[in-house]
């Protein structure tokens, strides 16, 4: 029972070290991307993307590699991550010791007769006998006081439960943003399948939205898309969304059928951006480094700064295909200030405009001296 407490209280100690010593060094690596996206501040809007997409991809990798190289630590020699079992000791000459602890040794007893019969061979007492005879100074030097080690326990103990806690609750947000997309795709109806960029798609569809399919044909071939999308109009006053990995959709809102063609257009060639930059697969892993390194708050700025660079870029994509600044602005402005994002869609899908970057998004857009090249 010992035993087991012990292997506990080590591997829940080594976990804390591990935390700690994964958030120092992501601190770092979060702190350089930010030096380097502010020096590429001239540069495009993917550049910086890129930038902040290689800190987070580090943030994921960074726990394996200390856990894999524990001589890649930055903790100081007394909190190292430990090495072997915390039970081992390694033990030590009685002629390695210095002579304080030489002096206080017991001195060798020399063989006494026993009376027992000699059928005998060991007496009942013999163990409390050798280890009496075996003490060493050095061993009980480093036996751990009771005390202190219920302090560590403390201490040490509490961070992994903590950040279990933390870690579970981001990932049941992931999952119930997942369940709300796909509630949402069966309250849909899809009026328009595309597979390839030679398509025509499916045109098979009721009057109204055969406008609308066609700007989704042409969008689709335009952008060069090489992946399935599932176009879907819902009945809600949603903000458009796109989302998924391997089988993508997206998502219109009712009010889309009376969009004009321009409209439909930017927003189409927005969404569909996204899907060829593979930004929802980018948006996956930042929302799993956020569930991983919650407690840090350089993560949550470099998932933002990750959102505002991403949607920079397709904004300076649509207007790469000739769509008017000022048109493809008045298009944001009213898809943000009318429509409404659904409640935790964000952690697994990619709207369109959200009302915290919008301002500076909208004088990106009608910027003329910006940067709009690709990386």
């Amino acid at each position: 029972m010992n035993r087991t407490l012990t292997t506990f209280a080590f591997v829940f100690g080594t976990s804390s070290l591990l935390l700690v010593d994964s958030a120092i060094k992501g601190g770092v690596i979060l702190a350089v991307a930010a030096c380097v996206a502010v020096l590429l501040r001239r540069d495009s809007a993917a550049t910086r993307h890129l930038v902040w997409f290689v800190a987070i991809v580090a943030m994921l990798v960074v726990p394996v590699f200390s856990a894999l190289l524990p001589q890649w630590q930055v903790l100081p020699a007394w909190a190292a991550i430990p090495k072997g079992s915390p039970t081992t000791v390694t033990p030590v000459s009685s002629e390695e010791l210095p002579k304080q602890f030489q002096a206080s040794l017991p001195q060798r007893v020399g063989p006494v007769e026993s009376k027992v019969p000699p059928k005998i061979s060991v007496r009942p007492f013999a163990a409390d006998t050798i280890e009496q005879q075996n003490f060493d100074p050095v061993q009980e030097s480093h036996r751990i006081n009771p005390e202190s080690n219920n302090l560590q326990w403390s201490w040490l103990g509490m961070l992994p439960v903590l950040w279990s806690i933390g870690f579970a609750l981001l990932i049941l947000r992931l999952m119930a943003a997942r369940w709300m997309l796909w509630s949402n795709e069966r309250r849909g109806t899809v009026i328009a399948m595309s597979w390839r960029p030679n398509d025509n798609g499916n045109t098979e569809c009721h009057k109204s939205d055969r406008r609308i399919v066609i700007a989704f044909n042409d969008a689709h071939r335009q952008l060069g898309v090489r992946h399935q999308v599932r176009l879907l109009i819902h009945s809600e006053r949603t903000i458009p969304v796109i989302w998924g990995i391997v089988r993508f959709r997206l998502l219109l809102p009712e009010s889309a059928r009376q969009w004009s063609g321009e409209q439909l257009r930017s927003v189409l060639l927005h969404e569909l951006a996204h899907i060829k930059r593979r930004d929802t697969i980018v948006q996956l892993l930042a929302q799993i480094a956020c569930a991983l390194h919650w407690f840090n708050p350089l993560v949550w700025f470099a998932a933002w700064r990750l959102h505002v660079e991403r949607e920079r870029a397709c904004d300076d994509l649509v207007l790469e295909q000739g769509v008017r600044a000022s048109a493809y602005a008045e298009h944001l402005l009213n898809v943000a200030t009318k429509l409404s994002v659904a409640r935790w869609t964000s952690a697994c899908g990619l709207a369109m405009a959200s009302h915290s970057p919008l301002e500076s998004r909208l004088h990106a857009i009608l910027s003329d001296r910006l940067n709009r090249r690709k990386v």
